[in-house]
């Protein structure tokens, strides 16, 4: 393998690092007890955040999930404001660990996970959508 070749294994780690654990299909059932059908309606209506690798599998970053295997209360509305023809689901993922100013430099993960207002994480998230869309 030559160095620009990256083996789909490294790329994960790479993403972990920033994103923390991801689940793959198989391990998102085995959590949240969804069939894949279900899992894979919930990413095209814009449920379910989903990062799509080269090999047209999926990724799921773990931190939009409760430990029950339950999507946290507020995610998929927050997720649902980011406008994805203007910017890919991994640029969200990170937007969602990032420290935001507005959160007194929380990440929104760590917001949701507070037991933040959703409304005003939701309201974050309208305007910097809002500036995507520009």
């Amino acid at each position: 393998m030559n160095k620009s070749q990256v083996s789909i294994k490294e790329i994960k780690a790479l993403w972990e690092s920033h994103l923390g654990s991801l689940y793959n299909t198989q391990q998102l059932y085995i959590l949240t007890a969804l069939p894949p059908q279900v899992i894979y309606r919930q990413i095209r209506q814009n449920i379910l955040l989903a990062l799509k690798q080269k090999n047209g599998r999926y990724f799921y970053p773990a931190f939009q999930f409760n430990s029950q295997g339950d999507l946290k209360k507020g995610f998929s509305d927050i997720f649902s404001v980011f406008p994805l023809e203007r910017c890919d689901r991994y640029t969200i993922a990170s937007w969602f660990v990032s420290p935001q100013p507005k959160l007194k430099s929380h990440t929104p993960v760590e917001w949701l996970d507070s037991g933040g207002s959703i409304t005003v994480l939701y309201k974050i998230a309208q305007r910097v959508a809002a500036r995507l869309k520009q």
